[in-house]
């Protein structure tokens, strides 16, 4: 039963990889870059609705105060990585930060798997190729080797020092 169980797997894999490697590279990057691009356009419309609601009820003056509560500006990765977690305190902050990071990552992650894809796709063809070669090769069938035993040892032992003593060299090396 575990034997069918990975020939299933092994074939469910395959199928993955011959699919996903048919996928065109620059729709592998250009769709979760829209997606990101998507998220950020949202987050960018939350932070605008926020702060012009905040202008209609409070006033400008709370504008000012709101904009000098935010953290001060962060690296990109420490950006991205806060909004992940959800601890950017402005409006739409977090949905910025999460479509920057789909956009960056997201991209990065589709066209990796993909080329991966085609590598193993690859690989799985060049080995069948050659099996089939080899197949259709009519080599002689293996010999079995002599199990290792004392009496097999003893006796390559013997054909050296036999050599020893008639004065025979080792090939490649010249007395």
């Amino acid at each position: 039963m575990k034997a069918a169980t990975v020939t299933q797997a092994n074939e469910i894999f395959s199928k993955f990889c011959d699919r996903l490697s048919k996928v065109d590279l620059k729709h592998a990057l250009l769709i979760p870059a829209g997606i990101g691009v998507s998220i950020a356009l949202l987050g960018i419309a939350q932070e605008v609705h926020g702060q012009s609601q905040l202008i209609q009820e409070h006033g400008v003056n709370a504008l000012e105060m709101y904009k000098a509560s935010l953290a001060p500006v962060q690296d990109t990765a420490e950006f991205m990585g806060n909004a992940m977690q959800g601890k950017l305190t402005s409006f739409g902050g977090n949905a910025q930060g999460v479509g920057f990071t789909v956009i960056t990552l997201g991209s990065l992650m589709s066209m990796v798997s993909v080329m991966s894809a085609r590598g193993l796709s690859n690989i799985k063809s060049f080995m069948q190729k050659e099996g089939a070669a080899l197949k259709n090769a009519n080599l002689p069938a293996p010999v079995p080797a002599a199990p290792a035993t004392m009496a097999n040892k003893a006796a390559f032992a013997n054909e050296d020092s036999d050599d020893d003593e008639e004065g025979g060299t080792s090939p490649g090396m010249k007395g």
